[in-house]
């Protein structure tokens, strides 16, 4: 997911049993002030859907327990209660990056590359996954549609390969 449509994920996204979450809104910037709307980035990736694997959905399921309460839908909000602003999104980013001692050239973006390399891992063309409405806009030639993966290296995703 980019960063937008993560900090703009909401309970009605979420599929737990299915393994799923869709992408449907996301948090922009409006005059300096973070606003979540109703549509994402690209035609692409509106209603996309995301494998979501059983390692990500326990620490989704944890914070939603301990940090969401029930009637609230936006999952991810600022102390105050407030829409998560990207750049402060992104000091947080950068401190826990550098706190794990990944380099300081990895972006969150680099994040969907990761995804897309293990997805690939397993069984399926993962081009739609990402919501670009280009296959070239990915940066990677893993991504290409056609382009499957060695089905002999075991896919670390547990949730299925969906379009």
């Amino acid at each position: 997911m980019r960063s937008g449509e993560a900090l703009g994920l909401c309970r009605d996204a979420i599929d737990f049993d299915g393994g799923v979450l869709t992408v449907k809104r996301q948090v922009i910037k409006v005059k300096s002030k973070a606003v979540l709307v109703d549509y994402a980035k690209t035609d692409a990736s509106t209603d996309r859907e995301t494998p979501f694997p059983d390692l990500a959905k326990a620490v989704l399921l944890k914070h939603i327990r301990e940090n969401v309460p029930e009637g609230r839908d936006l999952i991810f909000v600022a102390s105050r209660g407030n829409v998560i602003r990207r750049d402060a999104f992104y000091k947080r980013w950068d401190k826990a990056r550098d706190a794990v001692g990944l380099p300081k050239n990895f972006r969150f973006h680099d994040l969907r590359h990761t995804f897309i390399s293990t997805a690939l891992k397993g069984d399926c063309v993962a081009i739609g996954f990402l919501g670009n409405e280009k296959p070239q806009a990915t940066g990677c030639k893993a991504a290409m549609p056609g382009v499957q993966a060695d089905s002999s290296a075991p896919s670390p995703l547990s949730a299925p390969c969906r379009r």
